[in-house]
């Protein structure tokens, strides 16, 4: 197996505009971080009633399968949500956040996608429904080793 190296600049600042172009119209910008076995994410988000959120991840991976019998993932989380709109808005968010759901169960239900499920603690998300993965790619085997020193690093090779 090979080891390939992911850092947080090549997703923040190379690959951003790219990232944005699939995430878009809800996802603004966000900043990723790969650090002491976790992943941090913000989200600046723009919610039409809601106005302009962020909110901030820490993810943890539980399970990361992509060989040529499955592509999924598995993420532990935990959630911070908060307005940065104006008092209305920030009324709004916070009565949401009332609610017993987190915010990313509620946006997962309102995506209506099968591909990610998502409790109040965990998230899946079955890649092949999501993506379009190419044959080549399938044969891919790769595994999480970690996420510190602001790098992701997964080990990769050829399943023949």
């Amino acid at each position: 197996m090979n080891t390939i190296t992911i850092s947080n600049d090549l997703l923040n600042k190379e690959l951003k505009d790219t990232i944005l172009s699939y995430a878009k119209p809800y996802v603004e910008d966000f900043h990723i971080e790969f650090k002491e076995g976790y992943i941090f994410l913000d989200l600046y988000l723009q919610v039409k009633a809601l106005g302009p959120i962020l909110a901030k991840y820490r993810l943890k991976v539980l399970d990361f399968n992509f060989n040529s019998l499955e592509h999924t993932l598995k993420l532990s989380y935990s959630e911070t949500v908060k307005s940065t709109g104006n008092v209305a808005q920030s009324m709004m968010v916070k009565l949401i956040g009332l609610r017993s759901q987190t915010f990313l169960q509620t946006a997962v239900e309102m995506l209506n996608r099968p591909a990610i499920r998502a409790n109040d603690k965990s998230c899946s998300i079955d890649l092949e429904q999501l993506i379009n993965i190419p044959d080549v790619l399938s044969m891919l085997n790769i595994k999480y080793i970690d996420s510190r020193d602001d790098c992701l690093q997964l080990s990769f090779g050829i399943d023949i």
